[in-house]
């Protein structure tokens, strides 16, 4: 199995951050930090790198801290479950206790998001609903850590294009305000990355043709990465669970 992996990094400091497993990606000139990932993702489908053969992959220089696994764990995964399309690895499973779907937990954490993004599904003449969509473990991802074959990359470029076009030129000034102003302000990012992140999820609720298979953390994993309250949140609660998503609701207030 040819598994093709880049850590995209933008700073030299960050080169003793990346995982031994993956190839050091260089964007030290970043020329588009507002689309993060997906600039890449453009970029190098277009020069045609993604090969028939192969599962390839782009992920940020925070795959360790995010995820707390090495990348030769997540390496053996893929390697251990041959024939899907896409592998991905959700860094933040606790999240999908919380919420019903990553549109509702976007609004939770970056106000307006959900009328943002809705908006340009219907500019873009997609049908979908985006707060009623039910987003599990299977399928939630919150940030672009996935590898996928040339089949997988061809579907998610013919979703996610009309839906970039929109973002780039096809809103008004109104819109085009609120979306180019910051959404988060731990890392300064606009709404449009938090958007884009998104897309992948969304689109295998979508396409139900695209074999995916989604890392599944072990109760050690979430020990790891929230602690023992955490890992016993995740052992108990199931997935959108109504109790915790009223309580962290209220908690947040």
């Amino acid at each position: 199995m040819d598994i093709r992996i880049s850590q995209i990094y933008y700073d030299p400091a960050q080169l003793p951050t990346l995982e031994k497993a993956f190839v050091p990606f260089d964007n030290t000139e970043n020329p588009n930090r507002e689309f993060a990932e997906y600039y890449i993702f453009e970029k190098e489908y277009a020069s045609g790198k993604i090969l028939p053969d192969a599962h390839v992959g782009y992920v940020s220089w925070k795959f360790g801290a995010k995820t707390r696994l090495s990348g030769d764990k997540f390496l053996n995964f893929i390697e251990a479950n041959p024939g899907y399309d896409v592998y991905f690895i959700n860094p933040f499973p606790l999240q999908v206790k919380f919420f019903c779907n990553l549109w509702l937990q976007g609004e939770f954490y970056h106000p307006g998001i959900l009328e943002l993004a809705q908006g340009i599904f219907r500019a873009a003449g997609y049908p979908n609903q985006l707060a009623k969509e039910i987003h599990d473990s299977s399928t939630a991802l919150y940030c672009n850590y996935w590898v996928g074959n040339r089949r997988f990359w061809d579907t998610y470029m013919d979703f996610v294009q009309p839906l970039v076009n929109i973002l780039r030129s096809g809103l008004g000034e109104a819109e085009k305000q609120k979306l180019h102003s910051i959404a988060d302000h731990g890392n300064d990012f606009s709404f449009i990355a938090f958007i884009i992140e998104r897309l992948f999820t969304t689109l295998l609720n979508s396409n139900t043709s695209i074999r995916h298979l989604a890392y599944r953390h072990s109760y050690a994993d979430i020990r790891r990465k929230y602690g023992h309250a955490g890992a016993v949140i995740h052992k108990i609660f199931p997935d959108n669970s109504r109790i915790l998503n009223c309580a962290y609701s209220w908690l947040k207030k």
